[in-house]
């Protein structure tokens, strides 16, 4: 399991029901998320109506099989003899039994998140069956100016809260961090806080707890949430951004809270060209049912190249959906219609939202 190929890994960071058979698999624990249910199987374990029961509530689910497993080899059987879909994904010592939900079967749904970002995104919607057009409107890279990463990490020891404003941020700051040094317990007693559920989740893959952690993932609701935490009266905090990052978060905290407050810049996010790109073409011509913007950079771009993403007259109008309101208020400001905004501000939930959407209409399609 220390080995696990790509694509086992996206099937288990989109799973909701995780089965495995082996226990001690750190990366089981690393890459499933922390909503999903996990389950070891065991011998008097009825694994069929278990399973039967999850697919019956529409759950993506993950079996992690030992090689040779007679109860793999037994649901395989269930499986089949029930016509239920599954894909096999091997791995270095594992295989994956995943179940593919129908629920966005036939339908086209276009995802705008930068390349290195989409892996999970399109597993979570392949597994609710949907076809997936990747339109990468932003790119995102590590950038972190030299001079101002050696300040602060030579003084990291100070600082008394470090907050984090993206699951970029995260991956970022932590691929800087493990360059500088070897343990995280160089992060000394600093307490962390996070925008919202995806970016908690992230950090949780580093085995670290979140101290603050606001109902609605936006800046203004992280500000208010650590003004109410404690007395900020020169409290060294250091923010963790990206080139594009608002800075409503670092006024609020300096000029409410008093706070001494530095911020690093971990990565960069750029706009991309989709000109000559095939997907897009493709998209131009067919549409789509729904395409999701996750930022509003993301937004930004997909305005800024209307005249390349320009629908052909028989193409399908896609839902324009977005991820949170700061998303939606940038959508509406440039001038793209919002059709859904998800309720719980994150990926998992603005998938769930789009599904139901489009199975209503399904439905109200058919009476």
């Amino acid at each position: 399991m220390d080995h696990l190929t790509v694509k086992a890994r996206d099937v288990i960071e989109s799973c909701d029901l995780l089965y495995y058979e082996a226990p001690g698999h750190t990366c089981l624990n690393i890459w499933c998320r922390p909503a999903a249910e996990q389950v070891q199987v065991y011998p008097n374990l009825d694994i069929q109506t278990t399973v039967a029961e999850a697919i019956a509530k529409d759950k993506a689910i993950v079996y992690v099989a030992q090689e040779g497993s007679k109860e793999v080899q037994n649901l395989y059987e269930y499986l089949d003899k029930e016509g239920i879909d599954y894909e096999i994904v091997p791995s270095a010592d594992i295989k994956a039994a995943k179940h593919a939900s129908s629920s966005l079967a036939g339908k086209r749904i276009v995802i705008t998140r930068s390349k290195n970002q989409s892996a999970s995104t399109r597993a979570q919607l392949e597994a609710l069956g949907a076809e997936v057009l990747e339109l990468p409107l932003i790119n995102v890279t590590d950038f972190c100016d030299p001079d101002v990463m050696d300040d602060v990490f030579t003084e990291l020891g100070g600082y008394e809260m470090i907050v984090f404003t993206s699951t970029n941020g995260v991956r970022s700051f932590f691929h800087f961090f493990f360059k500088r040094f070897k343990d995280i317990r160089c992060l000394g007693g600093v307490r962390i806080a996070c925008i919202g559920a995806a970016t908690a989740a992230e950090i949780e893959r580093y085995k670290l707890e979140v101290d603050i952690l606001p109902e609605q993932a936006v800046a203004e609701a992280l500000a208010d949430e650590i003004l109410g935490w404690e007395t900020l009266d020169n409290l060294k905090i250091l923010v963790v951004t990206g080139n594009m990052n608002r800075d409503v978060l670092v006024k609020k905290l300096e000029e409410e809270g008093r706070a001494i407050v530095d911020t690093l810049q971990v990565y960069q996010t750029e706009k991309t060209n989709l000109v000559n790109n095939p997907i897009a073409e493709d998209f131009r011509k067919k549409g789509a049912d729904a395409i999701l913007f996750a930022s509003s950079s993301a937004a930004k771009s997909f305005a800024e190249q209307a005249g390349s993403l320009q629908l052909s007259p028989k193409a399908k109008k896609p839902l324009a959906c977005s991820i949170g309101p700061i998303t939606t208020a940038t959508m509406r400001e440039i001038g793209i219609p919002v059709d859904l905004e998800s309720k719980k501000q994150s990926m998992s939930g603005l998938i769930t939202e789009v599904a139901k959407r489009l199975q209503k209409e399904k439905t109200a399609t058919k009476s």
